[in-house]
């Protein structure tokens, strides 16, 4: 992963936690279609992204 997609890849969350009105603790999901089954019991995460 490249320094940039690493430091940008959260750079939306500000606006994404203002607008749920998500304050500290609060829990929340994420979903990202097409890597659902990615197997993440590996140190390298390999998917199948249909």
């Amino acid at each position: 992963m490249s320094g940039w997609v690493n430091s940008t890849s959260m750079s939306r969350f500000p606006t994404f936690a203002k607008e749920l009105r998500l304050i500290d603790q609060d829990a929340y999901f994420v979903r990202t279609p097409g890597f659902d089954k990615c197997d993440t019991s590996k140190p390298t995460i390999k998917c199948d992204i249909r």
